[in-house]
């Protein structure tokens, strides 16, 4: 009967992490890519081809030993390739992997304590106030946010199958040990914690240790360090290279960076007490040796160490949760370098162990009879608070623009807002407040490539292009390996006819990055121009076979075969490219063009509604459905078609043009003119508009409207000499006043 009560109290729980975990990080579904997201999944190549997930190890791999990234984390790259081979770029998949993963870690803190301690209330509490907590917002809410989530998951498996290799040791468990061991450091780095966890353990609960065991363990976490060691390079951040390339010159020596250590403990104890106005970037603040946070931090981090020797008799929890949290914070404690010396993610796994304290006061409280109501209420009342808390900061998190705002109103000099807000201004056409971003980040003293990155996009978009091709050529100045300068400055010379320069600029990005499924495409897209088609050919072919749903190199390579007359080639790759990615509706639309020029209208219409099955809000297809339609005499649904390509795209002139010759051919005159009325509401300066409505008039015989709509077409560029034939009369008798 214990048995099975005790069964029901283990599934009651971890039903219950589960609901409390989904709700409070629901509303992070409908966040966007923020931050690192766009450089760790977005723009990388061998994240969006599940084959080349073995590239992902190799490359990594590669570009540490040449000293070229910062950190080696495949498995998170390997978790973000799953999730585009499910989902392409749909965010709402990325952010529901990441709260799963966090009730897995919730429910493996569940199992770790409930090993320990034996005690499933001291379990529940713990994991409930954990799953809840608002300071995890950074982690779950955050796509990027995975490195932490991943280490949670497997350094928790480890510690957990070590527990049990303390009660059994086989040689089974040990090697599952040593595994998960590993994937945790393909994580992240602060994984290498394991064996101090380990002896931790040992030490609070004085359990005889298995040192060959122990010694196995430590060797290969020295391995790993001295994987870890050999490149740091430039502070990154959590989810991508380079995103805060400033923080190598603000970090400060060691000297510099201690009080800051101190001080961040107590920010720590502030955000998981109260934690209001979390947000990302806290930058590398410097601390006078004698402020009182830092004194109060000394004195803080003292008391914490006293309390865990001396309790490790009287009460085991307090030093193994101690020992925990401050263990588990000590590799982002910013004793080696990190980009901020503080963050909200730092505190996912310590946190554990304020969590167990917190628990295990509530469970002291819960003990005595009269106050078992109160310990109730009291740890519902944290949890519904933290639980609103979470939802309220998951809403930070949700939308870029908001996101950067918000983060500058709390830290107004951080780089790394500055400059990416400043992209997405000049990616909406707000190019000159993008400039004054990139210009604030200079008075800041800040003078990094991606400033002069995102200057040079911003004059380009203003039309400066001398300026642009400055700042592009500053870039590269500052970083020879920087491939978004070269790209942008190969783009710009190709605009401007100089398609060699351009050539060589994108064979340069193929030596930093051969696998630039881009560079490759816009190879072939200028041999194309060259007419060297054989090589344009080549390189569309390379783009397809690094990147086999990379559909732009589909298009491109199509677009060849049906300019040099190889129109069943391109029919073939199109096919391709959707029997790959059944959702591309442009390749479906593209091949119901070729159809179309070549007469297979049957053919052609049903590609075109495969397209339309795909995104019945595709303007072109619609339009093009109409043209075959109306081609083969179906004129009612050709009709219907223009309608639908005009609700998709208010502004599509062609669409309004078509539509209303339809309805003048089907004796629908007056609907004609509405139509074009509509048109020229909508574009003023549509010659052909004008230069229609004075057809139908004349149509019509009201020979003053005619006349009238001819001359406003006739000032926007229209002439016609038939046209002026066919009214000239009337025009007379306007002039003369009868």
């Amino acid at each position: 009967m214990r048995i099975i009560n005790k069964r029901k109290i283990i599934i009651a729980s971890a039903v219950l992490i589960i609901l409390i975990g989904t709700l409070a990080f629901l509303n992070s579904l409908k966040g966007e890519f923020v931050v690192d997201d766009n450089n760790a999944i977005e723009k990388r190549a061998t994240v969006k081809n599940l084959n080349r997930v073995p590239n992902i190890f190799a490359t990594y791999a590669k570009r540490l030993l040449s000293r070229h990234a910062s950190f080696y984390r495949p498995l998170v790259m390997m978790s973000f390739a799953l999730n585009y081979e499910q989902s392409r770029l749909s965010v709402i998949s990325y952010h529901l992997t990441n709260i799963i993963l966090h009730v897995i870690v919730t429910l493996l803190i569940y199992r770790m304590v409930l090993l320990i301690f034996k005690d499933p209330l001291l379990a529940v509490s713990t994991c409930l106030l954990f799953v809840a907590h608002p300071v995890h917002c950074e982690t779950v809410a955050y796509v990027s946010g995975r490195t932490d989530l991943l280490v949670g998951v497997f350094l928790l498996l480890s510690f957990i199958l070590y527990l049990r290799f303390t009660q059994k040791a086989n040689k089974l468990l040990f090697i599952m040990i040593l595994f998960f061991y590993t994937a945790a450091f393909l994580s992240k780095e602060n994984s290498l914690i394991f064996p101090a966890l380990i002896a931790l353990y040992h030490y609070a609960f004085r359990k005889k240790m298995n040192a060959p065991a122990f010694i196995i363990i430590c060797l290969l976490t020295l391995a790993f360090a001295a994987m870890t060691l050999w490149n740091r390079g430039p502070v990154a951040s959590q989810g991508g290279e380079g995103a805060v390339e400033h923080i190598t010159t603000t970090a400060g020596t060691l000297r510099q960076r201690i009080p800051g250590i101190f001080s961040g403990l107590i920010s720590y104890f502030r955000m998981l007490v109260f934690p209001l106005n979390l947000h990302l970037d806290y930058g590398q603040k410097r601390f006078p040796m004698f402020d009182p946070q830092v004194i109060l931090g000394v004195l803080t981090l003292a008391a914490l160490i006293f309390l865990a020797v001396r309790m490790r008799r009287k009460n085991r929890l307090v030093t193994f949760s101690i020992g925990w949290f401050l263990l588990n914070l000590a590799p982002s404690s910013n004793f080696i370098p990190v980009f901020s010396y503080i963050a909200d993610h730092f505190l996912y796994l310590p946190s554990i162990g304020f969590f167990l304290i917190v628990s295990y006061g509530i469970k002291r409280l819960y003990t005595r009879k009269c106050c078992r109501l109160t310990a109730g209420l009291l740890l519902l009342a944290i949890v519904a608070l933290c639980f609103a808390l979470t939802v309220k900061q998951n809403r930070y998190w949700r939308y870029q623009v908001s996101f950067y705002e918000r983060t500058l109103s709390y830290s107004p000099n951080s780089i790394v807002c500055l400059v990416n807000l400043g992209n997405i201004y000049s990616e909406t056409g707000k190019e000159k407040e993008a400039i004054t971003l990139f210009k604030r980040a200079f008075s800041l003293g800040f003078h990094g490539r991606r400033v002069y990155n995102g200057l040079g996009v911003a004059y380009d978009k203003l039309g400066n292009h001398p300026q642009a091709a400055a700042y592009y050529r500053k870039a590269i100045e500052l970083d020879p390996n920087y491939t978004p300068s070269y790209n942008n400055l190969a783009a710009f010379n190709y605009r401007t006819g100089n398609k060699e320069e351009a050539l060589e600029l994108f064979k340069k990005i193929l030596a930093i990055e051969p696998s630039s499924v881009q560079s490759y495409n816009s190879i072939g897209t200028i041999y194309k121009d060259m007419k060297r088609y054989d090589e344009a050919e080549a390189n569309f072919k390379k783009a397809i076979e690094l990147a086999p749903d990379y559909t732009v190199a589909y298009n491109s390579l199509a677009n060849l075969y049906y300019q040099t007359e190889r129109t069943q080639d391109a029919v073939k790759v199109y096919e391709e490219a959707v029997r790959l990615n059944p959702e591309y509706f442009q390749g479906y639309s593209s091949l119901g063009n070729i159809y179309y020029q070549s007469e297979l209208f049957d053919k052609a219409i049903a590609s075109y509604k495969k397209a339309l099955a795909r995104n019945p809000l595709y303007a072109d297809a619609h339009y093009n459905l109409a043209i075959v339609l109306e081609k083969t005499g179906k004129k009612e649904e050709a009709i219907i078609e223009y309608r639908m390509a005009l609700k998709s795209d208010a502004n599509f002139i062609k669409a309004y043009n078509n539509l209303a010759s339809l309805y003048y051919k089907s004796g629908k005159t007056r609907e004609a003119i509405d139509i074009l009325k509509t048109a020229i509401e909508k574009n003023p300066k549509n010659p052909q508009a004008y230069a229609n409505l004075c057809f139908l008039y004349f149509q019509l015989d009201d020979y003053p409207e005619a006349v009238s709509y001819y001359e406003k077409a006739e000032k926007l560029g229209f002439r016609s000499r038939a046209f002026e034939e066919k009214i000239k009369p009337y025009r007379l008798k306007n002039r003369d006043g009868y």
